[in-house]
């Protein structure tokens, strides 16, 4: 059985909410923050038209059929 990030991080949210999920100095996110802020971002990715190309099933074991995204990030946790 596989699990990607997202359907994790998901299930963990479901089951804890209100619990904090990041914390940072004096900022405290808590698991429905952040959830919250990460399908915002991959609406938006989504939207640009990122994601899933070719299926897995279509490809050999060594090709990639997903868009490759890079982020660049300053220090910090949001």
């Amino acid at each position: 059985m596989e699990f990607s990030v997202a359907e994790v991080h998901e299930a963990i949210a479901a089951t804890r909410p209100d619990a904090e999920c990041l914390v940072f100095r004096d900022r405290r996110f808590s698991w429905r923050d952040v959830t919250e802020r990460t399908r915002r971002l991959a609406n938006y990715l989504i939207g640009s038209g990122l994601g899933v190309q070719v299926e897995r099933s279509a490809l050999a074991g060594h090709e990639s059929g997903q868009d490759h995204l890079a982020v660049y990030l300053h220090n910090g946790n949001e």
